[in-house]
């Protein structure tokens, strides 16, 4: 059995589920996850986040909790690369990929963020097939759906929150700076005669009022649409425009355009001791 447990916002929990299920897949075991930090409130009292998986077609099936007490405390390497990688994404080491936890025996639990496609790009139409809505998009995200397809449709993301309120998030990871945009909507521009721009944020209006795009423009994001039909809609446009964000980078890696232009930031964290190489596909366009 491989358990592992789903931390964070539904990109992080992506990201886990995706190398749980690359795990079960090549090796025939059976995929549970544990979704005790989010029963638990392990993220703190300032942090509002929800076990939100269960909205696609994934394999659902939950650890309890004897079998989380049973295989969560080892001490083999599989067990401590959770420690390891928080400790590098707020400034201590590299982070990147590591196929040894193609090693991971069975009765295992993981824990860990596994932000690179290098764990997963394998089993692609897969999760292709399970990151997609159970219940379809709402009335308004179809409309919306609707202008994408109908369009030369670019999402952009601009992740603010605890981006931009949170010391210490500030200080390690950092938002993308209005400089970005204006360079990767530059180089869309380039590519593409007439583009239209579908705008996400957890600020929407914030972006409403500092973001200048002088091209068409579609400001998508509002109270009424939940994060899975936001993740699923960017997904959507044939083209992306990624913040430093784990939902955005999903957003354009279910994209299925096979012309797609995709474009992250080289940078992805604020803190330079904290190597990002591997979270950022080789295709995309980084700047």
């Amino acid at each position: 059995m491989i358990i592992v447990k789903l931390i964070g916002g539904l990109g992080n929990q992506m990201f886990q589920y995706a190398l749980g299920r690359k795990l079960s897949h090549t090796k025939k075991y059976p995929f549970k996850l544990d979704i005790s930090w989010y029963k638990n409130k392990e993220f703190g009292p300032d942090i509002t986040r929800e076990y939100s998986l269960g909205h696609f077609n994934v394999i659902e099936n939950f650890a309890t909790d004897q079998e989380i007490a049973k295989f969560a405390y080892k001490k083999e390497f599989f067990y401590r690369l959770a420690t390891k990688i928080k400790r590098e994404v707020f400034g201590i080491g590299q982070i990147g990929f590591d196929r040894r936890v193609f090693a991971t025996p069975d009765n295992s639990h993981l824990d860990g963020f596994w932000q690179s496609e290098k764990y997963f790009s394998d089993i692609r139409d897969i999760l292709l097939r399970e990151f997609t809505l159970k219940t379809g998009f709402s009335p308004a995200a179809e409309e919306i759906a609707k202008q994408e397809a109908d369009a030369d449709s670019v999402s952009l993301h601009i992740r603010r929150g605890d981006y931009v309120t949170d010391k210490r998030v500030v200080s390690t990871i950092g938002s993308c700076d209005m400089g970005y945009y204006r360079r990767a909507v530059d180089i869309i521009k380039k590519k593409i005669v007439q583009p239209v721009f579908f705008i996400y944020s957890d600020d929407i209006a914030w972006v409403r009022e500092n973001l200048r795009l002088e091209a068409p423009a579609v400001y998508v994001s509002r109270p009424e649409f939940k994060d899975y039909e936001e993740l699923t809609l960017m997904s959507r446009c044939k083209h992306n425009i990624v913040a430093n964000s784990s939902f955005s980078w999903w957003g354009a890696w279910l994209n299925q355009n096979p012309q797609k232009t995709i474009i992250a930031p080289a940078r992805w964290f604020k803190n330079s001791k904290a190597n990002s190489k591997d979270i950022i596909p080789e295709a995309w366009i980084k700047i």
